[in-house]
């Protein structure tokens, strides 16, 4: 169990394609459809994202992008990757079982059993109880830390934000691609060879 100590903002649907490519100048999505999530996008790309959305709205990026090295501002007020404890809370909504609201996974996510496997557009399925969509299922969302399997039994108990280096950041909430066992409201994901899955949704602090 850990502690979130600051109230966050958090995006109700995953970023679809019209919103990326309308702050991006591109559209990497296969299928493409603006009504979409977007995908095939890497961290780097959700990183810069979140920066160029930062400077549209006239808030202060968040992330110092020097090359492949990227720090935070501590006191920067733009949009950002949620931490990975911020995404599972968010995804939980004060549930405890696998999977948000009532429990059953075909009411909040699109998996493989009943997605045609494809993406489907944000919002239809039911919300979770903070009110937020696809949390479950449809596309994997990346989140900002970099993965380590032991890092929780020896990270710190408020505001966790992963380790400081790895190989690989994490992805959560599962996808259109996955079975049910990967949309877990607590199950980790690091990147494979498949990105047609994988997107994200952004956070920013009050």
């Amino acid at each position: 169990e850990i502690t979130i100590s600051k109230p966050f903002l958090i995006g109700k649907f995953e970023i679809t394609q019209r919103i990326y490519e309308s702050v991006m100048g591109n559209n990497p999505s296969i299928p493409v459809s603006v009504m979409l999530p977007v995908v095939n996008v890497s961290w780097g790309d959700a990183i810069q994202f979140c920066n160029n959305l930062s400077k549209i709205h006239g808030l202060t990026p968040f992330y110092i992008i020097t090359g492949a090295d990227v720090l935070t501002k501590a006191d920067a007020n733009g949009w950002r990757l949620p931490t990975e404890a911020e995404w599972e809370y968010a995804c939980r909504a004060g549930s405890t079982g696998d999977f948000a609201g009532s429990g059953i996974i075909d009411d909040f996510g699109w998996y493989a059993d009943n997605s045609g496997l494809k993406l489907h557009p944000p919002g239809s399925k039911k919300a979770n109880s903070f009110g937020l969509y696809d949390m479950h299922g449809n596309c994997r969302e990346w989140c900002w830390d970099f993965f380590s399997p032991t890092y929780y039994s020896i990270s710190p108990v408020v505001d966790p934000k992963g380790p400081s280096d790895g190989l690989n950041h994490v992805l959560r909430g599962g996808s259109w691609l996955d079975g049910k066992n990967i949309l877990r409201s607590s199950n980790r994901l690091t990147p494979d060879n498949t990105i047609n899955n994988v997107g994200f949704r952004i956070v920013r602090y009050f």
